[in-house]
C-alpha cells in the first residue's frame, strides 16, 4: 500500500518544483573540487551549494567527501514530504553522455532499524529553455534507493530498487545484488537516449529516454525512516561529462558529431575503420590506452583523390593521445589523412603515424597545411612516424605540408622516413630532439621551406640512414645544435632563400665524408640570393674534408668563418665573387698555428679574403720544440706535398719562419713570416726571374 502510494504522490511531485533553497557550511574534497569545476560544474563537495529538500534532515554535513545526517523518526507519518534531504544543482549542459557515480552506505543501524530508506535522486533534463528549477524540462528521475521495510523484530525484507518513470511511476525491485552491511558504489550512465545503472559494476536497470542529449540538471541526497532515526552517509556525487567511452567507430561517429569544446573521447582498444571523412570544428581530444591497442585506419588501398580523412575547420582543436594512425594507398594520390586548416590547431602526443603502403603514398603529405592561416599550429611530441616514397618522379612526398602558415612545435619525435619530413610552410615555432631517420627507400631528407618565419631547429640528431639533402631552407631560421651524421654524398643544407631579416646556423657539428657537401648558399629553385652578412654561421664543428664544406653560387658579401671548427682543410667553392673571414685553426697539440694557406699565401686566422673562385684552404704548423734551441740553431722541417713540390719551414730562435715551396718545374714561392707577425710572399719561375 505504502509503495502505491509513493508511486501516485512522487509523479504529482515531478511536475512541481521542489523547496526553496538553504545554505550550509561544512569542509569539502580538493581533488573533487578541481574535477567538477574544470568541467563547468557545480563544486558538489562545497556545502554552500546544498539546500534543504523537503524536511530539513538533523545535523547534515560533508564530511571526507560524504554526505552525512541523521533522519530522524516519523512514526505516525505517511506523508511524501517527510522524506529528509538536500538538493544541489549540477549546472551541466546536455551532453550526448555523462556519468554520476556516488556511493551508499547499507549500515547495520539501518539492517535492524525500523523500515528505514536511503537513495539519492538524479533529475535528467531534456533540451529546453526552462530552469531546473522549474522541472519543466525534466524528463526522467533516475532513482536507485535501499528500503528495508522491516525491523528486527520481524522478518527482515531488505533490498534494492530502481524507479521507473514511465506513465504514473513505479518502483521495480532488483535481484541479484547484496543486502548486507558495507559501501555500494552507484554509477548512472546516460549515452544518446540510454540510460544505464549500476552497483557496484553490476548492471542492474537500463532503458531508453526520447532525448538523445541529456543534463543530470540536480541530485537530491535522501533519507526517510517510519520507525527509529537512523543516520545516512551518502557519497558526494562526482560528475563526468567531458571523459566520453567509445568501443566502435559508429559510436566515435556519433559522438564526434555531438561532440562540445573540452569533450575528450576516450577509445577502448580495438581497430576503428573511418570509411567517410569527418570534419572537426571544435576543441576535443581523442584518446586511447597505447598506440600498440587502439589503431585508427584513415585509409585502406586507397586510390581516389581526398582532401582529407579528418578535416580540422575554423578554430578547431584536435588532441590525438596514445594512439596509432594508419592509411595505405595503392595508387599515388593526394589523399592526407589530416587536414589543418584556417586557425585550428592538431597536437599528436605518443602517437604513432604510419604510411602501410608499398610503393604508392599520398603526394602531398599525410599531414596538409594548404590552407592553415597565422595562427594555426602543429604539435607533435613523443611520436613515431612511419613514411614511404611513392612512384611519382614528379611529386614531393613528405609528411607534413602542402604550404601554408602555421606555429610547429614538434619534439622529442622519432621519424623513419621515405620523403621529407616537412615541406613548403611559412612556419614559425620549434622543431627539436628529434631523430630523423631514412628507410630503405634511401630518401629520407628533413626539411624543405623557402619561407620559414623564424622556425628553431634545436637539437636534432639527422642520421646516416637519410639519403637526401638534410636542409632546404630559406627566410627567417635558426638552425642549432643539430648533428649531422655521415653525410655520404649528400648535402646538409641547402640555403635556396634570403632571410627576410636575419637566420642563423650556430652549434651544429657535421660528419663529412670524402662526397659529402656541407652548406650551400643559392637561389635555385625560384629563391632570391641574399647578403651573406645576413646569415651568422658560428660555432660549427665540421669533421672531414669533403667535397666543400661551403658553396655560393649566386650570393654577395661577406661570410665569415671566425668561430668555426675545422679539419686541415677548408673547402670553398663559389660562382660568385665573395668575400671570407677565416676561422682559427684546429687544435693540435705540440704545434703552433700560423694561418690557412690558399696555395699562393698564407693567411693568417681572422683574415679577411676575397674570393671568386674555387678555392682549398690548408692549415700550417710549426712544431713546438721540446727543448729551447741554442741562439745560432735554427728549426728545419721538410715536406713531399702530394702534387710533387716540396715544402721546407725553417724557424728560427728569434721566432721569424721562412716556407719554401720547391715545385716539380723548378718555381718556387718563399713565405717570410717576421716575429712582429709581417708576412712577404715571393715567387720566382724556374729561371729564378
Amino acid at each position: 500500500m505504502k509503495n502505491r502510494i509513493l508511486s501516485a504522490i512522487m509523479a504529482f511531485v515531478m511536475a512541481f518544483a521542489l523547496l526553496p533553497a538553504t545554505a550550509f557550511a561544512a569542509s569539502g574534497n580538493e581533488t573533487a573540487v578541481v574535477e567538477q569545476v574544470s568541467q563547468g560544474l557545480t563544486d558538489l563537495n562545497n556545502p554552500e551549494n546544498w539546500q534543504k529538500d523537503r524536511s530539513e534532515p538533523e545535523e547534515w554535513n560533508i564530511v571526507d567527501g560524504k554526505i552525512v545526517f541523521n533522519v530522524s523518526e516519523n512514526l505516525e507519518s505517511d506523508s511524501w514530504y517527510d522524506w529528509q534531504g538536500v538538493k544541489a544543482y549540477t549546472n551541466a549542459p546536455e551532453k550526448i553522455y555523462w556519468k554520476a557515480t556516488y556511493t551508499l552506505d547499507v549500515t547495520s543501524e539501518m539492517l535492524e532499524s525500523e523500515n528505514t530508506n536511503l537513495s539519492l535522486w538524479i533529475q535528467v533534463d531534456g533540451p529546453g529553455d526552462n530552469t531546473p528549477e522549474s522541472q519543466g524540462d525534466c524528463v526522467d528521475w533516475a532513482i536507485i534507493q535501499f528500503i528495508n521495510t522491516s525491523g528486527k523484530e520481524k522478518e527482515a525484507q531488505p533490498k534494492w530498487q530502481a524507479w521507473n518513470s514511465k506513465d504514473s511511476g513505479s518502483w521495480n525491485d532488483i535481484e541479484g545484488v547484496s543486502v548486507e552491511e558495507g559501501t555500494y558504489t552507484i554509477d548512472v550512465v546516460f549515452f544518446n537516449g540510454t540510460l544505464t545503472q549500476y552497483i557496484n559494476g553490476q548492471q542492474v536497470n537500463q532503458y531508453s529516454l526520447d532525448e538523445n542529449m541529456t543534463s543530470p540538471a540536480s541530485v537530491i541526497a535522501q533519507g526517510r525512516s517510519f520507525g527509529t532515526s537512523f543516520g545516512v552517509s551518502i557519497g558526494v556525487p562526482q560528475l563526468n561529462i567531458s571523459n566520453i567511452p567509445v568501443s566502435n567507430v559508429d559510436e566515435l561517429k556519433t559522438v564526434l558529431e555531438a561532440a562540445m569544446d573540452g569533450d575528450v573521447i576516450e577509445l577502448a582498444d580495438g581497430e576503428y575503420v573511418l570509411e567517410e571523412n569527418i570534419s572537426i570544428d571544435k576543441d576535443i581530444t581523442i584518446t586511447g590506452s597505447s598506440e600498440d591497442n587502439v589503431r585508427i585506419v584513415a585509409y585502406t588501398d586507397q586510390t581516389e583523390e581526398n582532401d582529407s580523412r579528418i578535416k580540422l575547420k575554423g578554430d578547431a582543436s584536435l588532441k590525438l593521445e596514445n594512439l596509432t594512425l594508419t592509411a595505405s594507398y595503392a595508387a599515388d594520390i593526394v589523399a592526407p589523412i589530416i587536414n589543418v586548416t584556417d586557425t585550428s590547431k592538431l597536437e599528436l602526443n605518443n602517437c604513432t603515424i604510419t604510411d602501410t603502403s608499398e610503393g604508392f603514398s599520398s603526394g602531398y603529405g599525410l599531414i596538409s597545411t594548404g590552407s592553415a592561416a597565422e595562427g594555426s599550429k602543429v604539435t607533435m611530441k613523443n611520436c613515431t612516424v612511419n613514411s614511404v616514397q611513392g612512384n611519382n618522379e614528379s611529386v614531393t612526398y613528405y609528411v607534413l605540408g602542402m604550404g601554408g602558415t602555421s606555429e610547429l612545435d614538434i619534439q622529442d619525435n622519432v621519424f623513419n622516413l621515405g620523403g621529407w619530413f616537412m615541406f613548403n610552410i611559412q612556419a614559425s615555432g620549434i622543431v627539436k630532439n628529434n631523430i630523423f631517420n631514412g628507410n630503405e627507400s634511401g630518401n629520407g631528407a628533413a626539411i624543405n621551406a623557402t619561407q620559414l618565419d623564424g622556425l628553431v631547429v634545436e637539437g636534432n640528431t639527422l642520421k646516416d640512414t637519410l639519403g637526401d639533402t638534410r636542409f632546404v631552407i630559406g627566410g627567417d631560421y635558426t638552425i642549432t645544435g643539430n648533428t649531422f651524421e655521415a653525410l655520404g654524398e649528400d648535402l646538409a643544407i641547402g640555403v635556396y632563400n634570403k632571410p627576410e631579416t636575419a637566420a642563423e646556423i650556430s652549434g651544429n657539428t657535421f660528419v663529412m665524408d670524402e662526397g659529402s657537401h656541407g652548406i650551400c648558399f643559392t637561389d635555385e629553385w625560384g629563391g632570391e640570393a641574399g647578403d651573406l652578412g645576413t646569415i651568422t654561421v658560428a660555432n660549427n664543428t665540421f669533421e672531414g674534408k669533403g667535397v666543400y664544406h661551403f658553396k655560393n653560387t649566386s650570393w654577395n658579401g661577406t661570410l665569415s668563418l671566425s668561430e668555426n671548427s675545422f679539419g686541415e682543410k677548408l673547402a670553398l667553392e663559389t660562382d660568385a665573387e665573395m668575400s671570407v673571414v677565416l676561422p682559427d685553426g684546429p687544435s693540435k697539440p705540440d704545434y703552433k698555428f700560423w694561418g690557412w694557406h690558399d696555395g699562393l699565401e698564407l693567411h693568417k686566422a681572422g683574415a679577411t679574403v676575397t674570393v671568386d673562385e674555387n678555392i682549398v684552404f690548408t692549415a700550417k704548423w710549426t712544431e713546438i720544440a721540446s727543448e729551447e734551441p741554442s741562439e745560432d740553431e735554427d728549426n728545419t722541417e721538410s715536406t713531399t706535398n702530394p702534387d710533387g713540390s716540396t715544402t721546407t719551414i725553417v724557424t728560427r730562435p728569434d721566432g721569424s719562419i721562412t716556407e719554401t715551396t720547391e715545385y716539380p718545374d723548378g718555381s718556387t714561392t718563399v713565405i717570410d713570416i717576421e716575429k712582429d707577425g709581417t708576412v712577404t710572399t715571393t715567387e720566382k719561375d724556374s729561371e729564378g726571374n
